[in-house]
């Protein structure tokens, strides 16, 4: 696993296990959109086309042919990495700005599971509460460094697999859970004070984006 940032997070397009099933089949990203992004001249449209097929993809990024690696690695190195690669596919209402919204979550979670403080938190109140429902089948038997890299892992799978509502509940309990260990915990540790408020606006953030992508596939 790549060293974390400070404020929690990993790199978008780090360590992951491969989604079930193997390599994407079934997408592909179209080399010359990207390659008319990189010169400047990629029109609204193109653009609009090019960032659907980059959310499709962006959870077999650790599985995809050489072909599709160098243009996500140019679609990404366009936006000067992973985070202005989540900024770019935020501009796009629907699924673009969606998973761009998981994945900042799931980078928060994969971060999370290095801080001992955090991890303390989730046992005690896995603990005292026990699981939540929405998160069974998921969650690791014991609480350690694994159980909220594995929910990352689990919510980048359920996207992989078309199963995107799953991924959403999923994301969601998960902020919930955080949220509650943190305000929960016996421990003062400085991370803990700040994650209420971080997993609200994250799950509110989510929520938001599940709403237009609905409203996208009605129209």
């Amino acid at each position: 696993m790549s060293p974390q940032p400070d404020d929690g997070s990993r790199s978008v397009l780090g360590d992951t296990a491969e989604p079930e099933g193997g390599p994407v089949t079934g997408f592909s990203l179209d080399r010359e959109l990207a390659d008319a992004l990189g010169e400047g001249r990629l029109d609204e449209r193109g653009e609009r086309e090019l960032s659907e097929q980059v959310a499709r993809v962006l959870p077999f990024h650790a599985t995809l042919p050489d072909p599709a690696v160098a243009t996500l690695g140019k679609v990404r190195s366009h936006f000067g990495g992973d985070s202005g690669l989540l900024d770019w596919l935020e501009r796009h209402p629907g699924r673009p700005r969606l998973v761009a919204r998981l994945y900042r979550l799931i980078a928060q979670l994969d971060g999370l599971s290095g801080r001992p403080a955090v991890v303390a938190a989730v046992r005690e109140l896995r603990e005292q509460a026990g699981d939540p429902g929405e998160l069974t089948g998921f969650l690791t038997p014991d609480t350690t460094s694994a159980t909220l890299a594995g929910l990352a892992t689990a919510i980048e799978r359920l996207l992989g697999e078309e199963r995107v509502m799953a991924a959403v509940r999923v994301a969601l309990a998960a902020a919930a859970l955080v949220r509650l260990a943190a305000l929960h915990a016996s421990d003062d540790d400085a991370t803990l004070m700040s994650l209420p408020q971080r997993m609200d606006v994250t799950a509110r953030q989510i929520a938001t984006a599940v709403d237009e992508w609905s409203e996208q596939r009605e129209d």
